[in-house]
């Protein structure tokens, strides 16, 4: 339970934050480390569950 808050918190910063990126217009290279974070965010999640 505690691990699944966590991970939700942690993503919806990432997506808040991904949404203050589009508004600076973002360069490339930060949308790719974005989508890698989370990519890594659910991985991580899916192996924990």
């Amino acid at each position: 339970m505690i691990i699944g808050i966590v991970i939700g918190l942690v993503i919806g910063t990432a997506i808040g934050y991904l949404v203050g990126i589009r508004r600076k217009k973002p360069t490339e290279r930060e949308i790719k480390m974005q989508e890698e974070i989370i990519n890594m965010l659910t991985f991580d999640g899916s192996v924990k569950r």
